[in-house]
């Protein structure tokens, strides 16, 4: 029973969105709700620990920024709190302890729903656009990007498996995940660069590239499986250079993040190419680097992105184009950028150590765990890059997942 209630939120995954706690408890998935209670009952000093740690961090930041800070939202950096615990709690040992047949249950049940949802998103990128301009699916989700990286981050769960028994137990496994893949395509979500980053270090750190390469460096030894490995990432990345390119939504962000990282006038004139995206992501890089730059160890305090006055280089620009709204104010768009407003060289330093616990795990971990940990690092990458709220289930997941162990009984 305890495996599935802790395979439960990633049972809850592929309904993204649908499952919300009530608007009076805050912005809440179902998956993070139920999450967040296991964490609690299996870490409660942690999480005491930890959540006391950052109410005083909170105190710090009202007094000595008050200067910096017009309105702080006290209630909103209350709320955050808790939801801050995950990062760190994920660099605990792995204490939900799960089943192997209660997992391998899971992957085959996941599999089908994810392959049905994957198939709809092509159905419907297909059709509806010629009805509806510039149509992208979301399906259960609040975003099309969201919907992409739960297929992205579905890929990194079975990936590790592809040559072995489960995979051959799973009918039309190579073909589904062939599926999940043009269905996270189909969604234009710029995920596809967290999938691409987070396989391509795994399949480094799997098969010993690294090592590989440093005895090519001092022995001057090519062997086999070297020369196949590179041959291989060269192939991978013509024909993500590929779907790139024949991609008009995912090339117009790359130009445009290309464009604006060149500007070097800090008057912007307004630019018809420019992506909402990509001014957004940057425009909260900006706040990021002023925030490090003010308060550099911890940072603004929690909940206070949004809620302090500064103009970045890309504001104006965004505000010219998007008819005087500044998109994502209160988010930071991404959680790196946010987690640095909030907490500074802090949250830096905790980000950096999860990315230790990923390398070291996937290199050491047995196939089932490899693959949680898989999922969870495209996740974790995902956040990073371009998704902020960790109460949304994609996002508490990254930080969640690597506390399960799978055992053989």
């Amino acid at each position: 029973m305890k495996s599935f209630i802790y395979l439960l939120p990633l049972y809850l995954l592929p309904f993204g969105d649908l499952l919300n706690i009530p608007k009076s408890f805050g912005w809440v998935s179902l998956c993070a709700f139920i999450g967040i209670i296991n964490v609690i009952n299996i870490y409660p000093k942690k999480i005491t620990y930890i959540v006391f740690i950052q109410f005083l961090i909170l105190f710090y930041s009202i007094f000595f920024n008050k200067e910096f800070i017009d309105n702080y939202p006290l209630l909103r950096g209350i709320f955050s709190i808790l939801w801050y615990s995950m990062p760190v709690i994920a660099l605990s040992k792995a204490s939900l302890i799960v089943k192997k047949r209660s997992f391998v249950k899971f992957l085959n049940f996941n599999f089908y729903v994810a392959f049905a949802l994957s198939l709809l998103s092509i159905f419907l990128s297909i059709i509806l656009p010629k009805y509806i301009e510039n149509y992208r699916p979301e399906l259960t989700f609040g975003e099309p990007s969201w919907l992409g990286l739960y297929f992205y981050c579905t890929l990194g769960l079975y990936i590790p498996f592809f040559k072995t028994q489960i995979s051959e137990n799973i009918r039309f496994f190579k073909i589904g995940l062939f599926s999940i893949f043009m269905g996270g395509y189909s969604t234009d979500s710029a995920h596809i660069v967290s999938f691409i980053i987070g396989t391509s270090l795994f399949l480094f750190i799997n098969n010993n590239i690294f090592k590989k390469i440093k005895i090519l460096l001092f022995r001057f030894k090519l062997k086999k499986s070297l020369a196949i490995n590179i041959l291989l990432l060269i192939f991978l990345i013509l024909i993500f250079y590929f779907l790139f390119s024949i991609n008009e939504n995912l090339l117009a962000r790359l130009e445009s993040l290309f464009s604006l990282l060149e500007i070097s006038d800090l008057n912007l004139t307004p630019q018809k190419n420019n992506n909402m995206s990509v001014l957004s992501w940057l425009n909260s890089g900006d706040k990021a680097l002023y925030v490090l730059k003010n308060s550099p160890i911890f940072g603004f305090g929690p909940g206070s992105t949004g809620y302090f006055q500064y103009f970045s280089i890309f504001y104006k620009d965004l505000i010219a184009l998007f008819d005087g709204v500044e998109s994502n104010w209160g988010d930071g768009y991404s959680l790196l950028f946010r987690g640095t407003i909030e907490y500074g060289s802090v949250f830096l330093i905790i980000i950096i150590l999860n990315f230790r616990k990923y390398f070291i795990n996937l290199q050491s971990s047995q196939l089932e765990n490899k693959s949680i940990f898989l999922m969870s690092f495209i996740l974790f990458i995902g956040a990073l890059l371009k998704q902020t709220a960790l109460p949304q289930s994609i996002v508490f997941l990254a930080f969640y997942l690597p506390l399960i162990k799978i055992n053989e009984y």
